[in-house]
């Protein structure tokens, strides 16, 4: 997976294999993991802002995801990927079925104005220890993500912020 892609796949597959109903888990899991897939089918626009130990500083990207696109703001510059909603749903689905993820619905909240519901998802696997709280709003879309990775090592902890906006999403002038 080359650097540029990287931001958006690795954020939606986290998500989904954290918050995966396992077989065991409770049905506190299956809003987020379908709000993860109408995600993918739902063109979005994410602002990311991230720190980790790997890199120095804070970092901000945005993606903008049209169903057919998928536009990567990194360090000022807008770039192009093709995009398959319906394979990256299909993805997610998969990711989904293999999580051992607990979810816990921490109840109704705000998110920059809007009405949520607020979950918290923990994962802990050999390589890394993911710590999330989601915002899903009405219409079962996520409005905002924070997520917390420790995968020990040089690599340390990342934290990411990402704020998803619905109206309105256009490609932008590359």
């Amino acid at each position: 997976m080359t650097r540029m892609t990287c931001p958006t796949v690795s954020l939606v597959l986290i998500v989904a294999l954290a918050c995966a109903p396992a077989h065991a888990q409770t049905a506190a899991c299956t809003p987020i993991a379908d709000a993860m897939v109408r995600l993918a089918a739902t063109p979005n626009h994410q602002h990311i802002v991230e720190t980790a130990a790997y890199k120095h500083g804070t970092s901000q990207s945005e993606v903008i995801e049209t169903g057919s696109a998928r536009y990567l703001k990194i360090n000022g510059k807008w770039r192009s990927h093709p995009y398959d909603a319906k394979a990256e749903a299909a993805q997610i689905g998969q990711a989904m079925q293999a999580s051992k993820a607990t979810c816990t619905n921490a109840g109704s909240g705000d998110s920059d104005g809007r009405t949520a519901t607020l979950f918290r998802l923990h994962n802990q696997s050999d390589d890394a220890k993911t710590d999330q709280q989601v915002w899903i709003g009405a219409n079962g879309l996520p409005l905002k993500q924070v997520i917390d990775i420790d995968v020990g090592g040089a690599l340390g902890k990342s934290h990411r912020e990402i704020r998803y906006d619905y109206a309105d999403v256009q490609p932008p002038e590359i």
